[in-house]
C-alpha cells in the first residue's frame, strides 16, 4: 500500500509575508504530495496540539452523554441550516446508513443576515448544549474554526505557489464569505450497533469544497484514502497532526490538475473514535 506523509509546516505561517520565500520549498513538496496520494499530514502549521487536546477533550465529552442530552441539540431544531446533532445511522452515504454520530457546526450568522433572511440552506446560527458545557464547547470550537480558517488560507496560497501561479491566484474565490463547516464525529464500536447494516463509518465520497483540514482522534487507523493510481491507502493517525485533502470545488479550480480525495472509514474495530473535519 501507498504512504502518506507527514511534513513540517512550521513555514506556512511565511505565506503571509509579502515575499514567502521560506515556504516556496514547503508548497512544492505540499502539491506534489497532493497529486501523489490526494492526501498529506502536517505537523506545526499554525495549530496548536494543546488546543486539538481540548477539542478531542469536548467531543469526547459530548458523545458520552445520554441520547436525551444530545438530542437537545438535534440537527432538526435548525431546519435548513444545517447545524446540531444526529444519532447512529440518520446519515446516509451513497444511499447507506453511516456508522457514526456527528455534531455540525458552522460559520455564526446573525439572524437578519442576507442569506439567513432568504432561507438558505447551511446559513444560519449554531446550536449549544445547556449550561456551563455547552460554552465550554462552544469556546473550544470556535477557537479551532478561527485558527483552521488561517491554516486553510495559508495552504490555498501554498497551493497557488506550487501549481506555479501568484500566491494570490484563489483569493477571488475566498474574499468575499466562503462557506466554513466544521464536523465532531464519533465512531462507536461496530458491535454496539449491529442494526446498522454496514461495515462503514463513512462509506466512499468525495468532499464538496476547496480543502478539507482533518483532526484524527486516537490511534485506531480507519481512514483510506485512494491514490491516482486507484490504490486504497491507510491513514494511521500521528499525534499532534492534521490532514489535507482535496474537494470538489479545487478539481474544478484547477480543472483536474489536483483531483477530489476519494476516501472512506472502515469501522471493524472494537474501539470507538472521534473525527473532527474542517471544510
Amino acid at each position: 500500500m501507498g504512504t502518506i506523509r507527514v511534513l513540517d509546516g512550521s513555514s506556512v505561517a511565511a505565506l503571509d509575508d509579502e515575499n514567502p520565500e521560506a515556504a516556496a520549498n514547503f508548497a512544492l513538496e505540499f502539491v506534489m504530495e497532493l497529486r501523489t496520494t490526494g492526501l498529506c499530514g502536517l505537523q506545526n502549521c499554525g495549530v496548536s496540539v494543546e488546543l486539538m487536546e481540548r477539542l478531542q477533550h469536548c467531543g469526547k465529552l459530548f458523545f458520552a452523554q445520554s441520547p436525551e442530552a444530545k438530542d437537545l441539540v438535534d440537527m432538526r431544531r435548525k431546519g435548513r441550516s444545517w447545524r446540531g446533532y444526529f444519532r447512529t445511522g440518520a446519515e446516509l452515504t451513497a444511499g447507506r446508513a453511516d456508522l457514526k454520530e456527528g455534531y455540525y457546526f458552522g460559520s455564526e450568522h446573525v439572524q437578519d443576515h442576507p442569506l439567513v433572511r432568504a432561507g438558505e440552506a447551511m446559513h444560519g446560527s449554531n446550536i449549544w448544549p445547556p449550561g456551563p458545557s455547552g460554552d465550554a464547547l462552544r469556546s473550544v470550537i470556535e477557537e479551532y474554526m478561527s485558527a483552521s480558517k488561517i491554516v486553510c488560507r495559508r495552504l490555498m496560497r501554498a497551493i497557488a505557489l506550487g501549481l506555479g501561479a501568484p500566491r494570490d491566484a484563489f483569493e477571488p474565490a475566498l474574499s468575499l464569505e466562503p462557506m466554513e463547516l466544521f464536523r465532531m464525529f464519533h465512531y462507536p464500536p461496530r458491535e454496539d450497533h449491529s442494526s446498522v447494516d454496514s461495515a462503514w463509518g463513512v462509506g466512499e465520497h468525495t468532499d464538496m469544497g476547496f480543502l478539507t483540514l482533518l483532526l484524527q482522534g486516537g490511534s485506531v487507523p480507519a481512514l483510506e484514502v485512494k491514490t491516482r493510481s486507484g490504490e486504497w491507502c491507510l491513514v494511521p493517525p500521528q499525534p499532534g497532526a492534521l490532514y489535507v485533502n482535496i474537494g470538489d470545488m479545487l478539481e474544478f479550480a484547477t480543472r483536474g490538475l489536483l483531483w477530489a480525495t476519494p476516501h472512506r472509514v472502515r469501522q471493524s474495530s472494537g474501539e470507538g473514535r472521534l473525527s473532527f473535519p474542517y471544510f
